[in-house]
């Protein structure tokens, strides 16, 4: 909002009764304030009384449009203006937190909400500096003169989520100075100028309680394994052609055997063992869903294509693969003899 072609950033608050400014605004804009001759009380949401000083009379000027309203004048106050209920009831204004925006007269004018990014109540930065892409800083920052030498909680302003991350703090302050961390969330380098206002402060005194987290006396439950006999765990490591380090002693091999005998199921001997995930989908995000990859099948001998079909069977069987009209996506097939020299027990793999 503007007044007096000045712009200001303001409080929308639905829990205040009355539209308020404070009187150092009230001053740097040169206002006419009046005696307030009301005897009714204004209270903060703390419950402390607020010292009235005067009315005064405001004329807003939003996107072309000028409101004139009769603004409380308050001592001390902080943020220094807030549109009070009085004020929405009178030009039909609403917030909406679904889209973030502010709305007035049956959505002749919509504005979007910001963070309340005043200088008496933000950290900006220094000097300027470049954070490289997924690097994270600590930033030195200066702090309104109210809070030198103070304890205070640095919070990340809603208008800077947008290009970094900035983690919460608190922090004691050094004179003016204090540390606040920050994160590029992306994947190419940023530049943040001096003076950008990058955190907003909170008195320490503004905190409720702080406690100490601690770890829940919880433990997960842990497995427990049946105690199988070395008979048994090295005929499984034999028949599974389990490769294990020699340099084990006899009780880490025999620990580490029983582990696997557990989980044997994992370990896939052919292909009808390969174990699947019920209701598992993959979304696969193509560069060019326009573009397809076909390419032809390279001749086989009739030994080799023999071989092919029977393990296709045996896939189809096991529910690993199913059959297809489409062929967009075409790949030829190979047949991979093992050591011997046999392709009766070949695998074969696709070209992708």
């Amino acid at each position: 909002m503007k007044i007096k072609n000045i712009l200001l950033q303001c409080l929308v608050d639905s829990g205040s009764g009355s539209t308020v400014m404070s009187t150092n605004l009230a001053k740097r804009l040169g206002l006419k304030v009046r005696p307030y001759t009301d005897d009714q009380p204004l209270f903060s949401a703390s419950g402390a009384q607020l010292k009235v000083t005067g009315v005064t009379d405001v004329t807003f000027y939003l996107n072309g449009l000028r409101i004139p309203h009769s603004v409380k004048v308050i001592d001390g106050l902080f943020p220094n203006l807030v549109i009070g209920v009085d004020f929405m009831q009178a030009n039909r204004m609403s917030v909406n937190y679904a889209d973030g925006t502010v709305r007035f007269y049956d959505d002749l004018i919509v504005i979007p909400l910001q963070g309340y990014d005043n200088r008496d109540n933000c950290a900006v930065i220094t000097e300027n500096v470049c954070i490289p892409g997924f690097a994270e800083v600590a930033l030195p920052v200066v702090l309104p003169k109210q809070y030198a030498n103070q304890c205070v909680v640095l919070e990340s302003l809603q208008n800077c989520r947008y290009f970094v991350a900035v983690a919460g703090t608190i922090s004691q302050a050094d004179g003016r100075r204090a540390v606040v961390k920050v994160l590029n969330f992306k994947p190419f380098s940023i530049v943040l100028k001096k003076r950008t206002k990058i955190a907003s402060v909170i008195p320490s005194k503004s905190i409720v309680a702080i406690r100490r987290f601690q770890t829940p006396d919880t433990q997960e439950n842990v497995p427990t394994f049946l105690e199988q006999t070395s008979d048994v765990l090295e005929q499984f490591a034999k028949d599974y052609k389990l490769d294990l380090n020699p340099s084990f002693t006899s009780d880490q091999r025999h620990t580490l055997l029983n582990v696997m005998y557990q989980y044997k199921r994992v370990f896939a001997r052919t292909l009808r063992d390969v174990q699947i995930y019920r209701g598992m989908e993959l979304d696969l995000e193509l560069k060019d869903p326009k573009v397809r990859s076909y390419t032809r099948q390279y001749p086989l001998s009739q030994a080799d294509a023999d071989e092919v079909d029977r393990q296709i069977q045996e896939l189809c069987e096991a529910g690993l693969v199913m059959e297809n009209n489409d062929c967009s996506w075409n790949s030829p097939v190979f047949v991979v003899s093992k050591k011997d020299h046999s392709k009766t027990h070949g695998s074969w793999s696709t070209k992708s």
